[in-house]
């Protein structure tokens, strides 16, 4: 992922690189549900349907893995499976950049640790994470016990948020992308999940429950990519590597603590609306945290690919793979 990040796209094509990446997790989400609604209700072999999940779901993940272990590789130079002209496209580009960034001062990571930038990012991940997070591990309950469905159905009904996950991811890293804008790409898709999420518990009918779901999940994981790729617009490649352990380290402190924190109001007041709105507020946080940004993009003229050097494609012919 850091190589996506910062290492092996350029600024203009960073959003859609991230969101190439991240659309696995919606689509794990949608093909999961899938699977899980046909496994569920089968006993094979004297094995309950929940234990066949986990081979069925799992075993691909571990061989996927090792794979890329072979494939990968840490810079786009040493790609072999990439054609000479687009590495050699893809390289220039990030030198560019760098020299770009290095032009208008870059922070060294313990200055960046004190930089509101990074500090904001930090804060706005942390409460994004804590609310992404709970949903997924807590959806398929929100959704039971709103539609007392059986097991099984309430798999087929998360395929359809999953999906619209999936879609809102490429449209909002797309338009990031062409208009050299995050911030507000970030911003406003987190506001309206939780604005989608404060409405669930209003009703406790089925279909718009699962309506606002589904939007939720298109403005939620949209934000994902155009998120990731602000930090790479002020920081070198070295100190944002440093400093995406540390925004993730932070996040995922709130992936741990979100999900015990529901747990405890569901069994406090017997009931899913405290949890509803603390998920809600938990994404209105991040997105005020993240409003207060200033711009993390630089004028696009700052990334004109240089004049090519002697025996190189021309710049007409670079931006042309």
């Amino acid at each position: 992922m850091p190589l996506l990040r910062n290492g092996g796209a350029t600024l203009r094509d960073r959003a859609r690189a991230i969101a190439a990446f991240y659309a696995a997790s919606p689509l794990s989400a949608f093909v999961g549900s899938a699977i899980a609604s046909w496994l569920l209700p089968v006993h094979w072999m004297g094995i309950a349907g929940w234990r066949w999940l986990f081979v069925v779901e799992g075993v691909p993940a571990v061989v996927l893995g090792v794979t890329t272990l072979f494939y990968l590789t840490d810079r786009p130079s040493q790609a072999a499976w990439l054609p000479e002209a687009e590495r050699f496209a893809i390289v220039s580009a990030l030198a560019d950049e760098h020299a770009a960034k290095t032009g208008s001062g870059l922070l060294r990571f313990w200055d960046a640790c004190k930089d509101a930038r990074l500090l904001l990012l930090v804060t706005g991940y942390f409460f994004y994470i804590m609310a992404v997070v709970t949903n997924t591990l807590w959806m398929p309950t929100f959704l039971q016990r709103l539609s007392h469905l059986p097991a099984s159905a309430v798999a087929r009904l998360v395929m359809v948020p999953a999906a619209a996950g999936v879609v809102g991811l490429f449209i909002t890293s797309w338009s990031s992308d062409r208009l050299a804008e995050h911030k507000w790409h970030t911003v406003i898709p987190i506001a309206c999940g939780g604005l989608c999420y404060s409405l669930i518990g209003i009703g406790p009918a089925t279909v718009p429950t699962v309506l606002l779901l589904t939007f939720y999940y298109f403005f939620a994981t949209a934000a994902f990519a155009s998120l990731w790729a602000m930090p790479t617009t002020f920081l070198s490649e070295a100190t944002a590597a440093a400093a995406f352990g540390l925004i993730n380290s932070v996040g995922q402190m709130g992936a741990f603590f979100g999900p015990s924190i529901v747990g405890y109001l569901n069994d406090a007041t017997h009931s899913i609306r405290a949890s509803v709105v603390f998920i809600a507020a938990s994404l209105l946080t991040s997105a005020v945290s993240l409003s207060f940004l200033r711009s993390t993009v630089p004028s696009s003229q700052e990334f004109e690919p240089q004049p090519s050097q002697a025996g190189g494609p021309s710049d007409g012919e670079r931006l042309s793979v």
